[in-house]
């Protein structure tokens, strides 16, 4: 079997955690490689003393997981390498908050044991592309979480015209828009007034951001729909993002978002769910008439 891994940073805290993570894989007689970002950052003498393989961004074609080590930036930065290679994800969080990283380091163990036992199973996950008109560049058009439009540095709001399928749903006056995915509710739409929805949800939210339509509310619609959007505003550019990776665009530019034909695999072990999340990571349940809940 083949191992890959990806980490962006490595903190002093979290050196050893991924070491012992190294160590614990060899003895399972797996074959490792790392992305070259991880390759960089690592302690150097990791690479010869583990014999690790390095792979660039085209991805490890011939592993058959890879483990993100990180929050969930470093997460969605893992999916960039492999969705389109199928390749499953395992998150171990070395950072803060963690929807997409299940596994804490002290459980790095207990899951690795699960792991190799196939007591897991694989969540297919919902990705939104972008297409522009005119055509703009985009080396990963593809968002787990969520493609947004903002205002650049006009203070001025900008108006957003919205269609849904070819029919006009609405025009926002907004600082800007989220189209999430299921898995992004719980990330900068959430932040924004959105709701909260189950990852197998097939649906897109559509979150205006600091609104000045007081009856405008987020919508859910199926993720079966097209959605188009213009901007009009007094700037040139305005920033577009597809999980957190910007680019300036002309304001003209036309904008469709739809469901990408490809997907994320989550590998889930035994015993995370997203409800357990929800609560362990919101504080869900803290409420003292609850009790223990």
């Amino acid at each position: 079997m083949k191992i890959a891994l990806h980490a962006r940073t490595f903190s002093e805290g979290s050196v050893a955690d991924i070491e012992r993570l190294i160590q614990a894989l060899l003895k399972e007689k797996v074959s490792l490689a790392v992305s070259s970002v991880f390759a960089s950052s690592c302690p150097a003498e990791w690479i010869a003393d583990y014999e690790l393989g390095v792979f660039s961004s085209e991805g490890p074609k011939d592993a058959q997981a890879i483990f993100s080590l990180g929050g969930d930036g470093t997460f969605l930065d893992t999916l960039t390498y492999v969705y389109k290679l199928g390749v499953p994800i395992l998150g171990i969080n070395m950072g803060r908050l963690g929807f997409l990283t299940h596994v804490l380091p002290k459980e790095i163990s207990t899951s690795l044991k699960l792991f190799f036992e196939k007591k897991y199973s694989i969540e297919n996950r919902t990705l939104v592309q972008l297409e522009t008109v005119p055509e703009v560049s985009w080396d990963i058009p593809i968002g787990l979480n969520e493609f947004t439009l903002l205002r650049r540095g006009d203070p001025s709001l900008i108006r957003i015209t919205c269609h849904l399928d070819n029919l006009l749903l609405n025009t926002y006056w907004a600082d800007g828009i989220i189209i999430s995915t299921p898995t992004g509710s719980t990330a900068y739409s959430m932040s924004c007034g959105g709701p909260l929805i189950m990852p197998d949800s097939k649906s897109l939210v559509i979150t205006p951001i600091n609104t000045h339509n007081f009856n405008i509310r987020p919508f859910v619609v199926s993720d079966r729909s097209t959605i188009e959007l213009r901007v009009g505003t007094s700037d040139s550019r305005i920033v577009a993002s597809l999980d957190s990776r910007n680019k300036y665009i002309h304001a003209s530019t036309l904008f469709r978002i739809r469901k990408s034909p490809y997907t994320a695999q989550l590998i889930t072990l035994k015993d995370h769910h997203f409800i357990r999340a929800l609560k362990s990571r919101l504080n869900w349940g803290t409420d003292l008439r609850n009790g223990s809940s």
